[in-house]
């Protein structure tokens, strides 16, 4: 297609506005406005493509991720709606049969879905897993049991003091449980990578399940140096179906401060350091300014201390990579604007999740003015949060509408595997705020986006979020990266979910063709 491709008869939404035709000339957009004007500006061999009333938008970005997390989740066991003890032990088990060699690791068990709604522990697993090693996951990732040849292997023992940024947590005769959170899971990383490492091809089959979904750039977050070099590698024999951009986790930023940073002609990026200020609401470990209403003797504590995490953030902007900052408690988020108010030399810096904002950090906000990067379909899994934090303090929580009407920049993400790799789940929440099998979060109304903010999010937001306002837009110079829907309105898409998409376009050439839904 050398000569370009022009999209006609039907609407274009460009992520800023709406239009009736958009062309391409090789893989970037040179005109989007009506018929005739983009007819006019259009390369005479250019091949043209009937929307037959059905809309284009722009490639969806999922602004943060974890693609080693998801390859975990779908090698490992997969714990997701676990409801026992009993029901752990089965799958690990299960899984153990086809895996007889290496540690059992696995994801997606929550405390809250299960029978008595507390912390499961190891006694199970160390009966049925006496020399094996076995990592769980919980699905927020700042929580993992652990059974006893591990906590052995971590030297790990009842008398064991907590980590800074991290806890061990106990039973009421003071043994360990096998539940570690935060930063006490450091250690992990090793096993971890074990299970990982003979199963490269996997982040192939999850690009290009994204790809399907209609995403054409996705962020990785807190990718280790090892995991940078091995996509890097691949990635120049084998261009991806998507673009992608790393954060490495601090402990990664010295080995890649020099050598490349950008691999497959920019397809893929290194883009940013991710830092970490808190643990999560699930896990109580988010740190808040105030008790949680359903434990009142505890605030969550902060991860790091500051002086270490003004060092990360001070250390990428001499760089010259864009700072994320992990931060979901109100507490964790002030001490992150803090820093960087006081120091910060690089990209405008990015606070992940942003969860809990309650109006006393907006003069704060209005002085640093972050990008917001957020996770719509959490309203859906914390549909319990108004009991852990309370009514009042959780109408300040995943505030989408509110920040936006405020002017703040907001980019829309997955975090998956915590939530679906599928953006339009965290889109149909961003607009149903919640969705049919639970009925409305609270609040409801006042905080649910139109169809086209929420779609916003995904595109325009998560291209300025990356510090690529290119990406995301169908306007005159950005990268020809849409997608063609097969519905005539945004309202309808959303309703569709992934099966609105019916092609998906990554620079001008087409990379995905969906068949249509049975």
């Amino acid at each position: 297609m050398g000569g370009g491709t022009l999209f006609h008869g039907g609407r274009v939404f460009t992520g800023h506005r709406f239009v009736e035709a958009v062309v391409l000339d090789g893989s970037r957009v040179v005109a989007a406005g009506t018929d005739a004007e983009v007819r006019r500006a259009a390369p005479n061999a250019a091949d043209r493509v009937d929307l037959h009333g059905h809309f284009v938008i722009p490639g969806l970005i999922d602004a943060h991720l974890h693609l080693s997390g998801i390859a975990l989740e779908r090698v490992g066991v997969r714990l997701a709606g676990v409801r026992s003890e009993r029901e752990i032990v089965e799958r690990c088990t299960a899984w153990a049969v086809d895996h007889p060699a290496g540690p059992v690791i696995g994801r997606g068990w929550d405390q809250e879905r299960m029978e008595g709604g507390t912390y499961p522990t190891r006694e199970a697993l160390d009966r049925a897993f006496p020399e094996r090693e076995v990592v769980l996951y919980r699905v927020c990732g700042h929580a993992a049991l652990v059974n006893a040849p591990v906590l052995s292997a971590l030297r790990v023992a009842p008398s064991t003091d907590d980590p800074a940024g991290g806890r061990i947590v106990h039973d009421p005769q003071g043994g360990t449980t096998g539940v570690l959170l935060d930063e006490a899971m450091t250690g992990l990383g090793p096993i971890r990578q074990r299970a990982l490492s003979a199963r490269p091809e996997e982040a192939d089959r999850i690009l290009l399940e994204a790809s399907s979904f209609g995403l054409t750039t996705v962020a990785s977050m807190s990718v280790g140096a090892v995991e940078l070099r091995s996509f890097a590698e691949r990635a120049t024999s084998a261009p991806p179906p998507v673009r992608v951009r790393f954060y490495v986790d601090v402990s990664a930023r010295r080995e890649v401060s020099s050598g490349p940073r950008e691999w497959a002609g920019g397809l893929v990026r290194l883009s940013g350091v991710k830092a970490i200020s808190d643990g999560s609401f699930g896990a109580h470990t988010a740190w808040l300014s105030e008790p949680y209403t359903d434990r009142p003797d505890e605030v969550g504590f902060p991860v790091g201390s500051s002086d270490e995490l003004a060092d990360e953030i001070a250390i990428a902007g001499e760089l010259g990579l864009q700072v994320a900052i992990h931060a979901i408690g109100d507490r964790a988020v002030y001490r992150a604007l803090r820093l960087l108010q006081l120091g910060y030399g690089g990209p405008t810096p990015r606070i992940e999740h942003a969860s809990l904002l309650p109006p006393n950090l907006y003069p704060l906000l209005d002085r640093v003015r972050p990008h917001l990067v957020v996770q719509p379909r959490f309203v859906v899994s914390d549909s319990w949060l108004p009991e852990r934090l309370g009514a009042v303090r959780a109408r300040f929580a995943y505030a989408f509408r509110s920040l936006s009407e405020r002017g703040y920049r907001l980019a829309g993400s997955s975090d998956a595997p915590v939530e679906p790799l599928d953006p339009w789940t965290g889109i149909a929440a961003a607009v149903h705020r919640g969705d049919r099998s639970i009925g409305r979060w609270v609040p409801a109304a006042s905080e649910q986006l139109t169809a086209e903010a929420a779609i916003q999010l995904y595109t325009v937001g998560g291209g300025a979020a990356l510090e690529e306002p290119g990406l995301g837009s169908l306007e005159v110079g950005a990268p020809g990266d849409l997608l063609l829907l097969r519905t005539d309105s945004l309202e309808r898409a959303v309703e569709a979910g992934r099966g609105a998409v019916a092609e998906t376009w990554r620079g001008g050439v087409r990379v995905q063709q969906n068949a249509e839904p049975a």
